[in-house]
């Protein structure tokens, strides 16, 4: 997953090339291209050192001391496949680059050659014109994934919608669309979802945490910076299961709105249907991402790169966990506590017969004086590994409860808390906490 911090660490750089004779190739040369619609325009290469190889609006570039043509052809058709689905089937447009006539720029590097002394990683950059171009070590281009992600980001780059693009809180909805896009190509892929874990592992931080506008208080580790790329696997279960058109996930980019995205979500969603996807969702994540979606093998591969990668101190899975009745009311530490669009989660480890209450009592003001909004799921499972659901029943905004009858063969019991405020970002130093007391009677 090393690949998925390089990849978008760039994003938002903008790299101010030379302009030298040498390193700018003539405007007018339509080039070594099939399509003579567009033409070169290139601030870094040199012609003696380098070639390149254009199709539809893409051009690959390579040192010329290693041929890459049969690399190049293969990754210049896989890319111009993706740019037909992307603007059939996902509302984005072409970036600025292909409306002024001239080719999307793709350097592969990374083999001791011209281009490696300009320092790139694996990602999408923007040029001395403002046109993007992506930089990719030769060695990523099997890696279907990691194509998919940036050739999405590409055409991102022409957003209009100044709420949409790559800063604070919201930079997360950037590399969670790039993921969700690679994902729905490659649906049974192994590494599809990779970063899930994180998601069951760090559920109390708000949705919208990303790398540009976490608190100087929150670890720094693998977990808090990938975040954001967890995220994709929320988006593909809205769309593939929750059915949201997968337009409606993306036509906010081009939609001039100032709305940040996840209140653009929520207003063009719906309040009501937002909240429940959301807790919907949670709730299968904590029951060991039990997502139509997700295959055992993919499962597999969640819990092995967090147990590869992650920092094992920083796991917040569970708040707490029980092992007889929480008679007194317990009230989650300021560190652990739910954020904005976030949930805690509670485990019970049963071995009785009885009635139980889940009981919810949450702080109607967030740490910040925003108001809060809670709700809550009960997990019951069995020894037999069956699940049963139900939902918390709220008597206002803050506050609710659950009796049940359990068995003693239910052995496992989850007690989620979600916290979805009417607030989308957040203007502190601190993330804003919404805080509560929970009882299990």
């Amino acid at each position: 997953m090393k690949i998925f911090k390089i990849l978008c660490l760039v994003l938002s750089l903008t790299l101010f090339g030379c302009s030298s004779d040498e390193d700018n190739l003539d405007p007018d040369d339509p080039g070594n291209n099939d399509n003579s619609q567009y033409v070169i325009n290139d601030v870094f290469s040199n012609r003696n050192e380098t070639s390149y190889l254009a199709k539809d609006i893409y051009a690959i570039w390579w040192d010329k001391d290693t041929d890459r043509t049969n690399e190049a052809n293969a990754l210049l058709d896989e890319m111009i496949l993706l740019k037909e689905v992307i603007l059939s089937e996902y509302c984005l447009q072409v970036p600025q680059n292909t409306l002024d006539g001239y080719f999307i720029n793709i350097y592969l590097h990374a083999d001791g050659g011209f281009y490696d002394s300009k320092g790139w990683g694996n990602g999408m950059r923007t040029d001395s014109n403002g046109y993007p171009f992506l930089t990719l070590p030769h060695w990523i281009l099997s890696d279907k994934l990691n194509t998919a992600h940036e050739t999405f980001h590409l055409f991102q780059h022409n957003s209009n919608a100044s709420g949409f693009w790559y800063e604070g809180d919201k930079q997360w909805y950037t590399e969670a669309t790039a993921n969700w896009f690679a994902y729905l190509q490659n649906p049974s892929a192994s590494r599809s979802f990779v970063t899930s874990e994180i998601l069951a592992r760090l559920p109390h931080v708000p949705l919208w945490s990303g790398w540009f506008n976490r608190p100087d208080s929150y670890p720094q580790n693998w977990q808090r910076e990938n975040h954001q790329y967890a995220l994709g696997q929320f988006l593909y279960y809205l769309t593939e299961e929750a059915d949201i058109a997968r337009c409606q996930l993306t036509e906010g980019y081009y939609s001039n709105t100032t709305l940040n995205p996840q209140e653009y979500l929520y207003n063009n969603l719906g309040s009501i249907n937002l909240r429940n996807h959301f807790l919907d969702w949670a709730t299968l994540v904590v029951n060991e991402f039990d997502f139509p979606f997700m295959s055992q093998n993919q499962k597999n591969t969640v819990v092995q790169e967090w147990n590869t990668y992650a920092e094992p101190n920083d796991d917040n899975q569970y708040i707490e966990i029980f092992n007889s009745i929480q008679t007194n009311s317990y009230r989650p530490s300021e560190t652990k506590v739910t954020t904005a669009w976030s949930f805690n989660t509670y485990k019970l480890i049963n071995s009785s017969n009885g009635n139980y209450t889940f009981n919810l009592n949450g702080d109607d003001l967030g740490s910040y004086g925003a108001e809060s909004f809670f709700t809550g799921k009960v997990i019951v499972k069995n020894q037999n590994g069956n699940t049963t659901i139900y939902d918390l029943e709220m008597t206002n905004n803050y506050q609710g409860s659950l009796s049940l009858n359990i068995e003693n063969t239910d052995t496992e019991v989850f007690f989620i808390i979600a916290s979805m405020p009417e607030i989308f970002e957040d203007n502190n130093q601190e993330y804003q906490t919404f805080s509560y007391e929970i009882r299990i009677d």
